[in-house]
């Protein structure tokens, strides 16, 4: 495109812009940023500042820098997104949620989890009247009040909110061909950080083994595996199986009642599998 069309040509900066959503799903976020400023920056001079294309790098941006912990000028970018966006095309569009969406994310960064929380529940109702309740951006924006509700140690009611959002069935059809959609396995993952913090590492131990055969079969070719999250797994599977390692010892060493030898419904059993994710 570069070549063809030019680097200032706008189809050239979407295409640069996309490659920088690219470098956030194998979180490279310096690259990614590099990538969205170099979109937003080329589209101000030849779209102009409140194009929906360069709201749209902007936003990007703003995400970039929000896992780079520039949370101030992360909350700049978003705000400048969400205001350009209602006068553009409405409070109720699509892309305006989805600003309203990056604003409580990043709210929830700076530990703002009541202004975060308050944005998303607003703007669920909207979404799920006019986009309907399996849409991915519904269903992004519960997995992300449920990890708002865990920061702010809520966990019962974000529990409950991910049991529905993970339902395999919600994602027929977005899911990819060559294995789970990848919102799908976010959500997962804060599942299995709901249960770890809630004590249940039985049940977070069995969503890792979810999560593992979908990291193992998404990209195809044995791509998955190769990913940082692969390893950011692995890291969880290893401090969740010496929990479960301590509490047996704690377990076995404690002295037993000869007069009451029955088990506590509520401990962990022994797992179904032989192999944990």
């Amino acid at each position: 495109m570069t070549e063809t069309l030019g680097a200032e040509h706008q189809d050239t900066l979407i295409a640069v812009d996309n490659l920088g959503k690219v470098m956030s799903r194998y979180f490279f976020w310096d690259k990614a940023k590099d990538l969205h400023l170099r979109a937003f920056n080329g589209m101000k001079r030849t779209l102009g500042r409140t194009h929906l294309h360069t709201l749209q790098a902007m936003e990007h941006l703003a995400l970039s820098h929000m896992y780079l912990g520039d949370l101030e000028l992360a909350h700049e970018f978003a705000k400048e997104v969400l205001e350009g966006r209602e006068k553009k095309v409405g409070k109720e569009h699509p892309y305006t949620l989805m600003a309203n969406l990056t604003m409580a994310r990043i709210k929830s960064a700076r530990n703002e989890t009541d202004d975060a929380e308050n944005i998303i529940r607003t703007g669920l109702p909207v979404g799920e009247r006019n986009l309907g309740d399996n849409h991915l951006g519904v269903l992004l924006a519960r997995t992300f009040l449920a990890e708002v509700l865990m920061k702010q140690q809520r966990y019962g009611e974000a529990e409950q909110i991910l049991n529905s959002v993970i339902q395999r069935h919600r994602y027929e059809g977005s899911r990819r061909e060559d294995g789970e959609h990848v919102d799908r396995i976010q959500a997962l993952w804060f599942m299995l950080k709901c249960y770890q913090s809630q004590g249940k590492i039985e049940k977070a131990i069995q969503i890792g083994d979810e999560l593992w055969e979908g990291v193992h079969t998404i990209g195809g070719e044995g791509l998955g595996p190769q990913h940082i999250f692969a390893k950011l797994l692995e890291a969880k599977r290893e401090d969740l199986l010496a929990v479960r390692r301590d509490s047996a010892v704690e377990l076995n060493s404690s002295p037993v009642s000869l007069d009451n030898k029955s088990t506590d419904a509520s401990s962990p059993g022994p797992m179904a599998k032989s192999r944990t994710f």
